[in-house]
């Protein structure tokens, strides 16, 4: 559960990591650990990441899902968080993966994402708001 304040909106926010290239998921880590969240995983795999959920994970408040993992795209991931009610950012360096209908709802942001608009979309989704599509680095 949050206690979030003015300075801090995302404090003790259960925070699910959802990234397979392992230099994001440490530079995530820091950046979530730094804005007093929890993280949760990170996971690398939708098959992981799916039993995780489904066998006892703290529920989380918000997600951080890449589309494209180590098996596969995250969609069923995108469909189980929708289920449970758990608000997410997308972030993915692939611009076709973004028009997924799954994922239409969420904020979406290119990787390499800068730290201020992905703290952003966080607070964003937690207030149930949408910012919209942020295209990836490198695209029109």
């Amino acid at each position: 559960m949050l206690r979030s304040t003015l300075d801090q909106p995302l404090a003790d926010g259960n925070v699910l990591v959802v990234e397979d290239q392992w230099f994001l998921v440490e530079d995530l880590r820091q950046l979530l650990l730094g804005w007093s969240c929890r993280v949760l995983g990170p996971f690398a795999s939708v098959v992981r990441t799916l039993g995780a959920l489904a066998d006892g994970l703290p529920r989380p408040d918000a997600a951080i899902l890449d589309v494209q993992l180590l098996d596969g795209v995250s969609l069923p991931i995108a469909e189980r968080l929708t289920a449970l009610r758990v608000p997410f950012v997308v972030l993915s360096a692939h611009a076709a993966a973004l028009d997924q209908p799954e994922l239409a709802a969420a904020p979406r942001l290119g990787k390499p994402a800068r730290h201020d608009l992905l703290r952003q979309a966080l607070i964003a989704t937690l207030d149930g708001q949408v910012l919209g599509a942020v295209r990836p680095a490198g695209t029109a």
